[in-house]
């Protein structure tokens, strides 16, 4: 074996308080060589102990590592470095002239590149100065510390600084949105505390101004002159009617208004309010055209449907449902006749399943006895319509019956069969 890599630690790991297995890739001999440093979010330096449980390890011996496994989670704001650390002694014996054991002298020499790898990953954290230079003095290096964490807290005084920032942006975002709102939010819709937007008063005075003028009535010889302004009705809307004869209905937003004259004579839905307009310049496109009078009602809708609502939908709709559903779906409309012989067979119950009515056709024979045809709605009380039949060889008395019936949807049928059924010779079904 050998030592074929310079790697001797893995990390840091964060943590992010439900990981609990970090991996390392260099080899080690045995579990306690490594090393598990953990630094706290406030920046407390700590080692794991193998011993008290903290952690266990996985992959001794490997070329390629193994995992470190951590009793608990590391949580956030921690980090986990795992370090390879082995004891600076040597502690191989080789007597003169004794045995050779080639893997005792190549396993030392690993741990010897090992021990120098330890070494040399500490020197590289550490403070060095080039050949010849002055050692720095414990001052220099105490200063030097000082620097270094007035550093750190000036870093950490500008991300705070920093993320005061942000937060006075996103203040002045809302209030931003907030001035907007007091100038322009819709009328009636109060901004907070019940106060109103600049321009819900405007609206208001602009009410105020079209009852005054655009209402105002001029009576000259007995007869009105001038236009004449309804309202405010609900939600603040006025109607005019205009002394050209027109009458001008308010669109519903305040914003103006749609005039019915012998021009519009025609209403409908222009696909965001009702309007009027030209013969063929507007149709009813709307989900539903309502009806109601005398506590009745009836709905025509845009995909063809007609719905009636209370008594008439007594009195009226069902039976319309009845025979239209009737009309549709009748006996014969989309139907076939099928040879179910081989689903078929005498004394046994079945059910009309399909939704519409079908026509059965079984045929049967006996001797000395019939087999009949029967319907039933509930299963248990059951019709026996007419059917034809056939006497054959009357030394014996054969009996071929031929019977076929109508089985409304959701009804039971079945062929009965007597003391000397001697068979079902066909069955179809019209469905």
């Amino acid at each position: 074996m050998t030592v074929s890599s310079e790697v001797s630690v893995a990390g840091p790991f964060y943590g992010n308080g439900t990981t609990t297995t970090f991996p390392y890739s260099f080899k080690i001999l045995d579990a306690k060589h490594i090393r598990a440093v953990l630094i706290s979010a406030s920046g407390d330096v700590s080692d794991l102990s193998l011993d008290n449980g903290d952690y266990s390890v996985t992959g001794v011996g490997s070329e390629t590592g193994g995992d470190v496994i951590k009793a608990t989670p590391l949580l956030a704001g921690q980090t986990l470095t795992l370090v390879r650390r082995l004891p600076l002694t040597q502690e191989t014996s080789l007597e003169n002239q004794g045995a050779y054991y080639p893997e005792v002298v190549e396993r030392r020499l690993d741990q010897m590149v090992m021990q120098i790898q330890s070494v040399k990953e500490t020197t590289e954290r550490s403070l060095t100065v080039e050949p010849g230079q002055e050692k720095p003095s414990m001052t220099q290096i105490a200063a030097a510390q000082g620097y270094s964490q007035a550093a750190k807290t000036s870093r950490d005084e500008a991300a705070g600084l920093a993320s005061a920032a942000a937060g006075s942006a996103s203040n002045a975002s809302g209030y931003a949105v907030l001035a907007s709102r007091w100038a322009s939010e819709a009328e009636n819709v109060p901004v907070a505390g019940g106060l109103f937007s600049a321009f819900h008063w405007y609206r208001k005075a602009y009410a105020i101004y079209q009852t005054i003028t655009q209402g105002f009535l001029e009576k000259v010889g007995g007869i009105l002159t001038g236009d004449v302004l309804f309202g405010p009705g609900t939600g603040g809307k006025y109607s005019k009617l205009q002394a050209n004869g027109d009458v001008q209905l308010n669109r519903g937003d305040n914003t103006g208004y749609n005039t019915w004259n012998a021009a519009n004579a025609y209403f409908g839905w222009d696909g965001t309010r009702y309007v009027f307009g030209p013969a063929g310049s507007v149709a009813l496109t709307g989900p539903e055209l309502r009806m109601d009078y005398d506590g009745a009602n009836a709905s025509y809708y845009a995909t063809g449907d007609i719905r009636f609502g209370s008594y008439m939908a007594t009195e009226f709709g069902v039976g319309l449902s009845d025979a239209l559903r009737a009309a549709k779906g009748g006996l014969g409309v989309g139907q076939t006749w099928q040879d179910v012989m081989s689903a078929r067979s005498a004394g046994t119950i079945y059910q009309n399943t399909s939704g519409k009515p079908i026509m059965v056709a079984p045929q049967g024979w006996a001797r000395y006895s019939f087999c009949e045809g029967q319907v039933s709605a509930d299963n248990s009380n059951w019709i026996t319509p007419p059917r034809p039949e056939k006497i054959v060889n009357s030394d014996t008395t054969y009996y071929f019956a031929y019977p076929m019936f109508v089985v409304p949807p959701g009804h039971y049928y079945r062929l009965t069969q007597g003391s000397s059924f001697l068979g079902t010779q066909a069955w179809l079904e019209l469905r």
